[in-house]
């Protein structure tokens, strides 16, 4: 394969599917990835909002059967602390809500209730945050909002982990609802669905590389069967010139109805300079028409003869004699016409004539 069809097939083919392939990756990790983090947590944000709302809800009821005194205070804040204390949610069921009141001091936390009625103003978790301090600072300024703590898993007070609440509060009762998801279960949740869009990126990728592999082959192929046929037609092509260029007679050869080479006998017959005669068809060198020619090798694969004039440089014509062959060229038709100037013979002949 020639260096020019290797460089067309890299430039055309190879270059533009490795670019695609990385553009493909880049995308991915820059922007499908991320964008899909945003919205996982964008989501469990909306789903604490949502929980914590249903709470404050219940809590209303109570707060309604209060006002219309149907029950005490005190019973309606115990009944729906209780109510939703036995709240759960998640997977295993574990995800849960706790309440504090303005002070803040704890009403109701169902796996640590060694807080219950506890002063909350020291409390800090291990990193020194406040964290229901925090709760109603948020509470205090606009009523609802997200922060984030570290804090025990679900029922587990060993295990201390991250975690994104969402609190909201009830005026009424000077109450503080909130709830939250850990964070290392969002970062799980977001994990395993990160590696099940790199698994099917993976195999998205490896088809592409197999049909680039097919490609490249297939253009491998096809320019290696173009660059032998060229190969082939050139040394068909100079064969058939040395046979052309050796004739003693006037000789030219034709392919695709264009002439391609001459002998030096044959542009001395002409006249013709090198430059103009290359620009020359068969019709403007002969009286006699190519496509008047070419009908005569239809059943015949043999030499024909034909008696015309050529038209030389200077202006003058010159009778000669054409004989044609037809020949093959790699698949291409080709001929090769000698010219016999018979100019001489015809004049001695009419001279013995007379």
């Amino acid at each position: 394969m020639s260096t020019k069809g290797l460089r067309q097939i890299f430039l055309n083919i190879i270059i533009p599917s490795i670019i695609a392939i990385i553009l493909f990756i880049v995308t991915i990790y820059a922007f499908i990835i991320p964008t899909f983090e945003k919205n996982m947590l964008g989501s469990k944000k909306e789903m604490i909002k949502e929980l914590t709302n249903t709470a404050w809800s219940i809590v209303n009821e109570f707060q309604l059967e209060y006002s219309d005194s149907l029950i005490s205070l005190e019973t309606a804040k115990a009944f729906a602390a209780a109510k939703v204390k036995n709240m759960r949610y998640g997977n295993d069921q574990k995800d849960y809500f706790w309440i504090t009141d303005m002070q803040p001091l704890m009403v109701m936390h169902p796996y640590r209730e060694e807080l219950n009625n506890q002063d909350l103003k020291n409390y800090q978790d291990p990193q020194g945050k406040r964290v229901f301090i925090e709760a109603v600072s948020i509470v205090k300024r606009s009523n609802e909002g997200y922060f984030e703590y570290m804090w025990q898993w679900k029922d587990d007070s060993t295990k201390i982990v991250d975690k994104l609440s969402y609190v909201k509060g009830y005026k009424p009762w000077n109450w503080v609802i909130g709830t939250g998801v850990y964070v290392e279960d969002v970062k799980a949740e977001i994990s395993s669905l990160e590696k099940k869009l790199l698994r099917i990126s993976f195999l998205i990728t490896i088809f592409i590389i197999i049909l680039l592999v097919y490609i490249i082959r297939q253009s491998l192929i096809i320019e290696n069967k173009r660059s032998t046929a060229e190969q082939n037609l050139r040394i068909s092509r100079e064969r058939y010139k040395s046979l052309v260029e050796a004739a003693t007679e006037g000789t030219l050869m034709i392919i695709d109805d264009k002439i391609v080479f001459s002998n030096k006998k044959l542009n001395s017959m002409l006249g013709y300079p090198v430059i103009v005669f290359e620009k020359l068809s068969f019709n403007e060198l002969f009286n006699t028409k190519w496509d008047d020619i070419l009908p005569l090798f239809s059943d015949i694969e043999n030499s024909i003869t034909i008696e015309t004039s050529l038209n030389r440089f200077d202006g003058k014509t010159m009778e000669v004699v054409l004989a044609l062959s037809k020949v093959k060229f790699d698949g291409q038709n080709g001929f090769i016409v000698i010219v016999k100037d018979v100019s001489k013979q015809k004049k001695i002949d009419k001279a013995k004539e007379t």
